[in-house]
């Protein structure tokens, strides 16, 4: 099987420069999350900064807010 581009990404610049977003309503959520969680699958901390820590980090948040 061939590297998805999401890999190839994830590879290039590291799980701390990126953000999970979609396109929704316009493009399937199920989909662009499904590609992203095979992407992180076992890797916890790689998933958890995507979904959520670095966009509380880009915006000055701590992990605790809710």
């Amino acid at each position: 099987m061939t590297k998805v581009w999401h890999q190839e990404l994830l590879q290039q610049v590291g799980s701390s420069k990126l953000l999970f977003g979609t396109d929704w309503p316009f493009y399937s959520l199920t989909m662009s999350l499904a590609k992203m969680l095979m992407v992180s699958e076992g890797r916890p901390d790689v998933r958890e900064a995507i979904l959520r820590g670095n966009a509380l980090r880009l915006l000055g948040e701590t992990k605790g807010a809710a």
